[in-house]
């Protein structure tokens, strides 16, 4: 029996018809071309025909990405692109353009329920696991993506210092408190952050056309943020990013960095993102996938 032939499938239409998205369909295959892919992931056609190639060639499913591009498009045939963000902590941010409508912007969200209700299960789930630290000997603690095991060390004298000694993240305090072993901790974190990312991001500002002088830099620790680019160039970066791998520090500066230039994600932010980094949707699965584990304390 042969297939039936292919159709034109309305998907979608706002009561005062304003707004349709209409797909091809043969049987219970739904085909988009690559201008229609290209409209509704917000990219150019080079960077969809390259990643669909990665997809064969390496043989993955993007199903693990937390960003879902939706495009709606009026009968004037302005299409209007709406991000939705699932962040490491569970939240769920919409960037849509200002011309957007109410209408347009729900629409979108409304279609993408299933896409977000399934983020938001499993990243509650990881965060469920996630156990209070209690600062004592024989904890993990994480620097530059290295697992290194906790050990507090009590001086008499009452020192304060915090080492890396093989393995061995050692503590060095007065007493055993958690408290202070906390803080030690912290202050050290903080230090390596200003010493380490700061060179890592004068590093790669030296290789972007559009950053004459590495921008102003403050550290800030935050519970649900890797960094911030301020409308005046000002980053803001959290001290506890040094406890993630290089790769995944290098994409959040680049990711501010580009800031500099385009102060929102449009099109033109994610093509700059792109060209200057392939493959930073891995390193930011990645990123996220530590988040938890690495804004725990």
């Amino acid at each position: 029996m042969s297939e039936p032939a292919p159709t034109e499938f309305l998907l979608y239409q706002t009561e005062d018809g304003q707004s349709r998205i209409e797909v091809r369909m043969s049987g219970e295959t739904v085909w988009l071309n690559l201008m229609q892919l290209s409209d509704l992931f917000g990219r150019d056609k080079s960077v969809i025909s390259r990643h669909i190639k990665n997809l064969f060639d390496e043989g993955e499913l993007r199903s693990e990405a937390v960003v879902a591009n939706y495009a709606t498009t009026a009968t004037d045939s302005k299409t209007y692109q709406v991000a939705i963000h699932v962040e490491p902590d569970g939240r769920v941010l919409v960037d849509a353009p200002e011309n957007a409508s109410d209408l347009q912007i729900r629409t979108a969200v409304v279609a993408r329920t299933r896409w977000i209700h399934g983020h938001v299960t499993t990243i509650r789930g990881r965060l469920a696991q996630v156990l209070p630290r209690e600062y004592v000997s024989g904890e993990s603690v994480l620097y530059l993506g290295r697992r290194y095991c906790l050990k507090v060390v009590v001086a008499a004298d009452g020192t304060q210092q915090v080492r890396i000694r093989g393995s061995y993240v050692e503590v060095i305090v007065g007493t055993r408190s958690p408290a202070l072993v906390r803080a030690a901790l912290t202050d050290w974190y903080r230090s390596r952050a200003k010493a380490v990312v700061s060179a890592q991001l004068e590093k790669l500002a030296a290789t972007l056309r559009w950053v004459r002088t590495p921008p102003p830099v403050r550290f800030q620790a935050m519970k649900v943020q890797w960094g911030s680019c301020s409308p005046a160039g000002r980053l803001t970066l959290n001290p506890h990013l040094v406890k993630a791998p290089r790769e995944c520090i290098e994409y959040v500066l680049l990711h501010e960095l580009c800031h500099l230039k385009e102060h929102n994600h449009s099109r033109r932010f994610y093509r700059m993102l792109d060209m200057h980094m392939p493959r930073w949707q891995q390193r930011k699965s990645r990123l996220d996938n530590l988040a938890e584990t690495l804004l725990n304390f």
